[in-house]
Parts: C-alpha cells; sequence; structure tokens
C-alpha cells in the first residue's frame, strides 16, 4: 500500500497489520513530511522508496515554460534520481522545491533517524510515472529518458562513497562521481537508445553575454550548440557555437542537438 496505510496507527495497530504488508510505498520527502519513510519503517513496517523530489519522473524536468510534467514536489532530472540515498534521506535533497540549495551536513539535525533495527526494513527503490500528461508512447519515452539511470544507480548501489556527514558535505566527491555518470549516459546510454530508435530528452544548453562576448556550456561535450541572434528559432543549421564570440544582440536564442534529438530553447536577453 502507499504510506497513509502505515501512517497514525497505535504501537498495537502496528504490531498487528505491518507483518501483513509485503511493502509500504514511501513517497512523501519534502516539508516536514520528509520524515514519513524513516518513521514508517522504525514502526515496523517493509518500505520501498519512491522520493517525489527524486523519483517521481512526471514531474517535469526543469522550470522551463515549455518543459512538460508536474511541478507540485518540485522538479525530477537525471541528477536528482541520482542523488537518492536511502539510507541517508534527508541529504537526497540537494535543493528545496525553491530552487535553494540545503546544507546537507545539518539536513538530518533534529529530524526522525532510521534505526539500526530497521534498516534491513528499507527494501529497495522505485520510480512513478503517473499518466495525466502523457498522450504518446513517445512522451513515456521522454520522461523516462535519461532520468531512469540515476535510479540504476542507486539500485545497484545504495552506499556511495559521496553520502554526506554531519562534519563533511563531500561535495568534490559527489561532483566527482556524478561527471563520471554524465559522461557514461552522454557517451554510452544515449548512442545505444538512438541506436534502438527510443525517444529521450536532451537538456538545454546554457547561454550568457559577459563583456560583449557570447558564452555557452551544455551538459553533452559532443552535442552542438545551434544559436540565433534575429529572434528566430534555432535549427539544425543555426550558427555552430564553439568557442566565446563578440555578440551585441538583444535576444539570443540556442538549443543543443545531439543524435537527431533537439532541446527546447534556451531564451537570452541582453539588458
Amino acid at each position: 500500500g502507499w504510506q497513509e496505510v502505515a501512517l497514525h496507527h497505535s504501537p498495537e495497530m502496528n504490531a498487528r497489520i505491518a507483518p501483513r504488508f509485503a511493502g509500504v510505498y514511501c513517497w512523501s520527502t519534502i516539508g516536514k513530511r520528509d520524515v514519513v519513510p524513516y518513521t514508517v519503517a522504525n514502526e515496523g513496517y517493509d518500505v520501498i522508496l519512491c522520493n517525489v523530489n527524486n523519483l517521481y519522473i512526471d514531474l517535469a524536468y526543469n522550470p522551463h515554460k515549455d518543459e512538460p510534467g508536474l511541478t507540485w514536489g518540485g522538479y525530477v532530472n537525471e541528477f536528482t534520481s541520482f542523488n537518492i540515498l536511502p539510507y541517508n534521506i534527508y541529504c537526497s535533497a540537494r535543493e528545496n522545491t525553491a530552487g535553494e540549495k540545503n546544507t546537507l551536513k545539518t539536513a538530518g539535525k533534529g529530524k526522525i533517524q532510521l534505526t539500526e533495527q530497521s534498516r534491513p526494513r528499507i527494501k529497495g527503490v522505485q520510480a512513478q510515472l503517473f499518466s495525466e500528461t502523457i498522450g504518446s508512447f513517445d512522451m513515456v519515452q521522454y520522461y523516462v529518458f535519461p532520468k531512469i539511470f540515476g535510479l540504476v544507480e542507486r539500485g545497484w548501489n545504495a552506499y556511495p562513497e559521496w553520502s554526506p556527514v554531519p562534519n563533511d558535505d563531500k561535495q568534490a566527491l559527489y561532483e566527482k562521481a556524478r561527471a563520471i555518470y554524465n559522461a557514461k549516459i552522454a557517451e554510452i546510454e544515449l548512442p545505444r537508445l538512438a541506436a534502438d530508435g527510443f525517444n529521450f530528452r536532451v537538456a538545454q544548453p546554457g547561454i550568457k553575454i559577459v563583456e560583449g562576448k557570447l558564452y555557452a556550456n551544455s551538459p553533452i561535450p559532443q552535442a552542438e550548440i545551434r544559436y540565433t541572434t534575429d529572434g528566430s528559432e534555432p535549427t539544425a543549421t543555426s550558427t555552430l557555437w564553439e568557442a566565446p564570440v563578440d555578440c551585441s544582440a538583444s535576444v539570443v536564442k540556442a538549443k543543443l542537438f545531439y543524435l537527431g534529438k533537439e532541446s527546447l530553447t534556451t531564451d537570452y536577453k541582453n539588458d
């Protein structure tokens, strides 16, 4: 059952019904209700973690106006799914729903902790894909790939070495692991998906004008960044950005192109 079946019972009721559940899906990991998964496990229930802010893959990738998906639980992309820490759940969110960075060294301070006795009750992780925003199987694949690779990583390795501790947020280790993970997606998984005819999402590039020069970056080093300065939508034949270039345009638009896919448009207004 979902987490609601295991909440707000007396200890006597928990003792009687918890053994009858094969597992309880705990999703509430934002705000003051982020204590739910460990509360449920400590009260005797086997738990399957499906953190809304890590593994609800019908949530939008980011706040882009054209990005499909819901936003009630924040945003989920291939990095937020990678960030889930089953045994360090309060550090599974590196940002809150407003996009502000969490202080990982104190994220679990004063909150319910998973007891040693309850640790075996964390049975696994599961991603959710609700269908009210889906109109085609292409959309299913768009939501799933590449978000699902974070679930795969954490399903195999629930104890990554970069899991923060109270006196060390292990940021350098995290950034190294994240870079390796991103490279695997870009260099191995997306080409494999493209070869097999699957749909997948390509992230938007970042662009900025600094002191009269246009800078850009891409989460996929092998991808092409194409841009326009006349207000038109970039295409696969638009100007290729390769290095900082002189730019005085009032509006710049850019897209990423990779393996026959293109990203949503990044719009930049030069004030």
